[in-house]
């Protein structure tokens, strides 16, 4: 348990106006004006999440030239943090993720600090592109290391739409992945999707990024490699260990499998490694969802970060 120091509190966060919710050694910034990021997180002031220093204190204009700056040689703008992205992606429109909902600025409509619990709750503008709004709301229960993120996403457009709820969070490396086998594996290898058209290496176990570990197979991201990788899960979670100068990090996320769900990429969990940056991507899936106009979906995640 965590005791001392509790407060959430406005304030500049690499130029943003951004919230603070700070218990013990753990900070969460969040920038609801660049997508409703989790764009901080940081234990005994050592920041864990990857942030674009080339975005650093920037915000979304929509106008084509000073989006394409805000592109810089990517397809969309890295801002860095965690934030909601829809899935599949091959149904992104022109390729990219929605744009609104990415990027765009979020309505904060509920701020609270008591003696169980502090938080934040945002809304998306409506997506132009897709008809959806999405919710995020971030709750940091008192006394310890462990936070909530709620997502949900109505469907404010007139047409039925079949897609998922996708938490992505940018993280600093080297670190190593780890993500429990699911029970009914029989074989290191099992449950594990190799995405060779993600990146140049097409056995990622040949090349020794992909180890097999007790009951899990470890995901070594310490290079500039880019590669991304699939699990099936029958809980949810896998953590990452960090290595920074500043010392070890351990940073642990949660979800739910529902029982026969169907997934928009064919399975739960993801880990992505970037080549052009020190970053890799810890991600999670909610269920494909049929949303009818004016129905919605909601998806839950639990992350912990802590020092070792």
């Amino acid at each position: 348990m965590i005791n001392g120091h509790r407060q959430l509190i406005q304030t500049n966060f690499h130029g943003w106006q951004a919230w603070l919710l700070e218990q013990g050694p753990l900070k969460l910034h969040i920038v609801p004006q660049v997508g409703g990021r989790l764009m901080g997180i940081s234990v005994n002031d050592v920041q864990l999440a990857y942030i674009n220093p080339a975005l650093a204190g920037k915000v979304p204009d929509f106008a084509p030239q000073r989006w394409a700056a805000l592109c810089v040689d990517w397809d969309f703008p890295l801002w860095g943090g965690g934030k909601t992205w829809i899935a599949p992606e091959t149904r992104w429109p022109q390729g990219k993720p929605h744009r609104d909902l990415d990027s765009g600025n979020w309505l904060v409509t509920q701020t609270w600090l008591d003696d169980t619990s502090m938080g934040i709750e945002m809304q998306s503008p409506v997506d132009r592109a897709s008809g959806l709004q999405l919710t995020r709301r971030i709750t940091l229960p008192a006394g310890g290391s462990t936070w909530r993120i709620d997502h949900a996403m109505i469907n404010m457009g007139e047409h039925t739409l079949h897609c998922g709820l996708w938490d992505v969070l940018m993280m600093l490396r080297p670190a190593t992945v780890s993500v429990p086998r699911p029970a009914s594996s029989r074989h290191e290898r099992d449950g594990v999707h190799l995405m060779p058209d993600k990146g140049p290496v097409a056995d990622l176990w040949a090349h020794g990024v992909l180890l097999p570990a007790d009951r899990r197979t470890e995901v070594v991201c310490d290079e500039a490699l880019q590669f991304k990788v699939g699990f099936d899960s029958d809980n949810g979670e896998m953590w990452a260990d960090i290595d920074l100068p500043q010392g070890q990090f351990c940073y642990q996320r949660n979800s739910v499998i529902p029982a026969h769900a169907t997934w928009a990429h064919g399975h739960p969990l993801e880990v992505f490694n970037a080549q052009h940056a020190p970053y890799l991507e810890i991600e999670t899936h909610a269920p494909l969802a049929h949303l009818n106009p004016g129905e919605r979906a909601d998806y839950t995640i639990e992350e912990a970060a802590w020092a070792i």
